[in-house]
């Protein structure tokens, strides 16, 4: 029957669909399931459900222990916080994957909790396509402890998807060496080491975060500038001229402990998030930046109060409420 139907038809009625009955559609024919699964199918229907306010999703991921099973949970960001899609990692790790961001329904995993074990993954879970990238070239050519950070993104230059990797090499003598970058490109499917303007900032191993935004990832960067202290930035890379910016961090929150900071994105604002567990309290403070690059437009939004172990904040939901990890495994928001 789809025979009869000019592509540009079927493509229309398509990208109306839900998810759900696309994956389905994709057993009806090879043209079908070609259609369905190309890049610029998966962009029209992306485009048409952002328009929707009601397919704000959460992502959640847990992992089952004997044997080691990752399982993903997409759950409506609602009252009801119900059930929408739910789908397993078909990949193996000794550990667990980090889900490093997403970006266009793509989403970028990697079990980096050592550095010479990391795999890095992009996928799309809905239509269960997944590809496993080769390893930077630098973490193989090195003999010496590492420890790496990631930012995923779209770069509407060359409109490809990269990922950027930024690894910390050992210190020596009590100096810390310039990290190491390389920037993945799908189109190209191959590494590019950058051999200029690295900055010598380090991130937190183990608890980093990203966010990508305006064709830029940011991460909470630092240095010791003395016996335990230290200075915070957003630092940022932009995925299109493959440069390095800093963006300066509130007075009362760039000398705090790096542990303490987070970055998240709340539409189009970055948001850094700070727990003080001074004083016998537990207070998250939220910064945003209201004008994007502008550090004059920092503004303190509010605090909330917290007892009961605070370990994370792991972002927001669509009506503003923080979403937290405790230390007893819970998630909670307020």
């Amino acid at each position: 029957m789809s025979d009869y139907f000019l592509e540009e038809v079927l493509i229309e009625i398509l990208s109306r669909l839900p998810v759900k009955s696309l994956l389905r559609f994709t057993c009806v024919s090879k043209k079908w399931r070609s259609l369905i699964t190309s890049p610029s199918f998966i962009n029209t229907h992306l485009n048409k459900s952002t328009n929707n306010t009601h397919t704000h999703l959460l992502l959640l991921r847990y992992t089952c222990f004997n044997p080691t099973q990752e399982h993903y949970s997409l759950r409506f960001d609602n009252k009801t916080f119900n059930h929408y899609a739910q789908f397993t990692s078909p990949f193996k790790t000794l550990f667990y994957f980090r889900v490093v961001g997403t970006c266009n329904g793509l989403v970028c995993l990697s079990d980096d909790l050592f550095g010479d074990k990391q795999n890095i993954i992009l996928g799309n879970p809905m239509i269960r396509r997944y590809l496993a990238l080769p390893k930077p070239s630098l973490s193989l050519d090195s003999c010496s402890p590492y420890m790496s950070v990631l930012g995923f993104g779209f770069d509407l230059l060359t409109n490809d998807y990269k990922v950027v990797w930024i690894s910390h090499f050992e210190r020596r003598k009590n100096a810390i060496p310039l990290p190491k970058v390389e920037v993945y490109a799908l189109k190209n499917g191959s590494w590019k080491a950058l051999t200029c303007g690295v900055p010598s900032y380090n991130m937190v191993e183990y608890f980093w975060q990203h966010v990508f935004l305006n064709g830029f990832a940011h991460w909470i960067a630092y240095k010791r500038v003395g016996d335990g202290k230290f200075y915070n930035v957003i630092l940022s890379f932009g995925l299109g001229d493959e440069l390095f910016y800093e963006i300066e961090l509130p007075e009362t929150v760039a000398p705090t402990f790096p542990l303490q900071l987070g970055v998240h994105l709340v539409e189009t604002m970055i948001v850094v998030s700070f727990i003080d567990n001074s004083a016998n309290r537990e207070c998250v403070s939220i910064w945003v930046m209201k004008d994007y690059g502008d550090v004059e437009s920092w503004t303190k939004q509010y605090n909330v109060d917290f007892h009961g172990g605070l370990t994370l904040v792991f972002g927001f939901r669509e009506s503003g409420e923080l979403l937290m990890g405790t230390r007893g495994g819970d998630m909670v928001s307020a």
